[in-house]
């Protein structure tokens, strides 16, 4: 189950940033008058800077490789990544992950987050691959993040069938490789 809509009301952007530390980024991200919408919300800095130290340094680094990263708030929709063509890609945010992003632990908004961009990534390799594969990738990027138990449970929302099953076993065997006895 995707989490984001189709109605933009703010964009913020992040443009490419190829050879950026993590900080550089965030501080961009953060002094941008575009993400005014998260500056204003005490609750949503905390769980973007939640987000940010999630990111491994080659997750940074892919995503400083993306042209341009727009996070758009929406009041309602059923989630999405949208294409902007050769300008870039939005991560629509509607209501349902501004909910989680505002909870104690916004864990599952940020992996919901996390799965968009994953998407957007795979959707850059530009290679022919079916929407389980795509969707499997996506949620490698989630996982890299340490998020695979609530990719999990958006998964285990979404409507049953073969891409659900796969994914959940997918995530599942993630899951029971790090509670593996160490040898």
């Amino acid at each position: 189950m995707d989490f984001f809509g189709v109605m933009p009301l703010i964009r913020s952007k992040i443009k490419s940033q190829k050879k950026r530390s993590k900080k550089e980024l965030m501080s961009a991200f953060y002094a941008s008058d575009e993400h005014k919408w998260i500056r204003s919300d005490a609750v949503l800095v905390r769980s973007f800077e939640l987000f940010w130290e999630m990111l491994s340094e080659k997750n940074i680094n892919k995503m400083a490789k993306l042209s341009n990263l727009s996070f758009v708030c929406i009041e309602q929709g059923i989630g999405a990544h949208l294409s902007k063509g050769g300008e870039g890609h939005y991560i629509l945010i509607d209501n349902n992950v501004l909910n989680y992003l505002r909870c104690v632990d916004p864990s599952i908004g940020i992996a919901a987050i996390c799965y968009q961009i994953g998407s957007i990534l795979a959707q850059e390799r530009r290679r022919k691959v079916t929407s389980l594969e795509w969707a499997v990738e996506a949620d490698q990027f989630v996982m890299d993040c340490g998020l695979a138990s609530e990719m999990a449970e958006i998964v285990e929302r979404s409507p049953h069938g073969i891409e659900r099953n796969v994914r959940l076993s997918y995530l599942t065997s993630f899951l029971a490789k790090d509670l593996a006895p160490k040898k």
